[in-house]
């Protein structure tokens, strides 16, 4: 696919430069402060639910707490990626963990993300 140029594009009569320079506005404005947190924050929770294991842990967990042994002893998952998936979605704060005794318990947060983040894999919460 070739690069069209703004020149090209309203030569062709498709948008006018004044709507070209909006855009260019408005994609600067993305690399600023706040849209470019948001925009890393969006990153980094897509990140943590994008593979599959992930989103089975976060539609069992969408049904309350659980420990690890409880999710390996419902799913054909193994402790280690069980523990590791976790983990990584514990850091995006999606999840809290709670330590009872030696077992940890893990539950989803109120981050406001997961709602949509569930209804997005057609789950409600």
């Amino acid at each position: 696919m070739s690069e069209v140029t703004p020149e090209e594009v309203v030569k062709k009569g498709i948008c006018s430069m004044e709507s070209i320079e909006q855009i260019k506005k408005i994609a600067e404005n993305l690399d600023q402060e706040p849209a470019r947190n948001e925009i890393l924050e969006a990153e980094r929770l897509l990140k943590a639910i994008s593979d599959r294991t992930r989103i089975k842990l976060l539609l069992l967990l969408s049904r309350g707490e659980m420990c690890v042994c409880q999710i390996a002893a419902v799913s054909e998952l193994k402790q280690p990626a069980i523990s590791s998936s976790l983990r990584l979605m514990e850091k995006a704060g999606l999840l809290k963990r709670e330590q009872r005794g030696k077992w940890h318990y893990y539950s989803l947060t109120d981050n406001d993300a997961i709602p949509l983040l569930l209804k997005l894999i057609g789950r409600r919460r």
